[in-house]
């Protein structure tokens, strides 16, 4: 399974371009972190890759077929998209949530079948939420919604993920708990691409990284390749430094990162 965009552009209207003639390519087992400033154009990215907003210009190809040739339903089957936010205004419970994401392989006007019950509840064990099955979906907090959306994507059981920031209203527990899941995906097989605002979770969990700026893909490889100083400096418009712990068990070294005006100012150098 190959995700491509090939030479892709995106306006909102007459605007600027929010990214422009854009090339970036996801296989299985890859799991990259999009990384970037707020409105360097990670969401809209996303959006596009997930055929949601179509492109002003160039094309997203999987597995070489256009994107813009596939039916919803097909596209449906292949790439999950999980929002930084979803609201409804229907009391459906978090399994009724969950089982939204079997729709693409149902018939029209057919029921969930005890298979694509169990899909769900498997689901619902993996990322942890069970004991939340019969709850009102809009009686959740923020970080639980968070894990019904990701829970209904593995539902779906597409091959591509595509997750926005999916740790933002997560506590540190279950920021563990999902980035481990993602990571598990990945080694199974699925390619994943997910947005977020900690480079630190690129350091440790993700195998490809992606620096975005100023709507162009500034450079992407793999952690050690792409995690420089000098690149996450010009991302994200701060002076960043780079520092490594030593795991007190394994011995081994971790990587993270940190603004250096803020360690200085702690008294860390």
């Amino acid at each position: 399974m190959i995700l491509e965009i090939r030479d892709g552009s995106y306006s909102y209207g007459k605007n600027p371009p929010v990214f422009k003639k854009l090339n970036m390519e996801l296989k299985e087992t890859q799991f990259l972190c999009l990384l970037g400033q707020n409105g360097c154009g990670k969401t809209t990215l996303l959006k596009c890759l997930a055929g949601i907003l179509p492109l002003s210009a160039g094309e997203v190809r999987i597995n070489g077929k256009n994107l813009s040739a596939m039916s919803r339903r097909e596209i449906a089957l292949t790439i999950g998209y999980v929002p930084q936010e979803q609201e409804t205004a229907f009391p459906f419970t978090v399994k009724e949530m969950v089982l939204v994401g079997r729709a693409p392989s149902l018939g029209f006007f057919s029921s969930p079948s005890a298979k694509d019950i169990a899909i769900a509840e498997e689901a619902l064990e993996r990322v942890g939420i069970s004991k939340f099955k019969d709850k009102r979906f809009t009686e959740l907090s923020g970080g639980e919604r968070q894990l019904v959306l990701i829970a209904r994507v593995l539902a779906q059981q597409a091959q591509i993920l595509l997750l926005d920031e999916p740790t933002s209203h997560l506590d540190f527990k279950n920021q563990v708990v999902i980035l481990r899941l993602i990571k598990d995906l990945a080694q199974e097989g699925r390619a994943i691409i997910m947005t977020t605002h900690n480079p630190n979770h690129a350091f440790i969990y993700s195998n490809r990284v992606a620096l975005m700026h100023q709507g162009k893909i500034l450079t992407l490889g793999n952690p050690a390749e792409v995690l420089l100083e000098s690149n996450l400096s010009q991302a994200y418009g701060v002076n960043v430094r780079l520092y490594t712990a030593c795991h007190p068990d394994s011995g081994q070294e971790i990587k993270f990162c940190a603004p250096v005006e803020e360690m200085e100012k702690e008294g860390v150098s």
